[in-house]
């Protein structure tokens, strides 16, 4: 999947490991990046299948990715990708990522 970020300052966050162990320390820095990384690495109709992935929909219609029960919630739209006729499977589809919550970390 292409992650992408609503805005420039939460692209920065979470594109930079310092930024990450600073915001929320260093172990749930890391859990944040392991996260963004299994989105990365995924399409959009298999996200549920990551590990202590849940995810909904808020009354707003936007996706709520909730991982382990709370302690990393990522907010944002998913979007298919697919132009040019290009099959599905070629185009993974887009999250866009609108805000990003840690509750548990040392910087909580």
């Amino acid at each position: 999947m292409d992650v992408t970020f609503a805005d420039a300052a939460l692209a920065a966050l979470c594109n930079s490991e310092r930024r990450l162990t600073r915001q929320w320390g260093p172990e749930a820095g890391r859990t944040v990046a392991r996260r963004l990384l299994e989105l990365a690495a995924v399409d959009e109709q298999a996200i549920g299948l990551l590990p202590r992935a849940r995810v909904g929909t808020d009354s707003a219609g936007e996706t709520i990715i909730d991982f382990g029960g709370g302690e990393v919630i990522i907010r944002g739209s998913i979007a298919n990708s697919s132009a040019g006729g290009l099959a599905a499977a070629d185009c993974p589809g887009r999250l866009m990522i609108t805000s990003v919550e840690v509750h548990g970390s040392e910087q909580s």
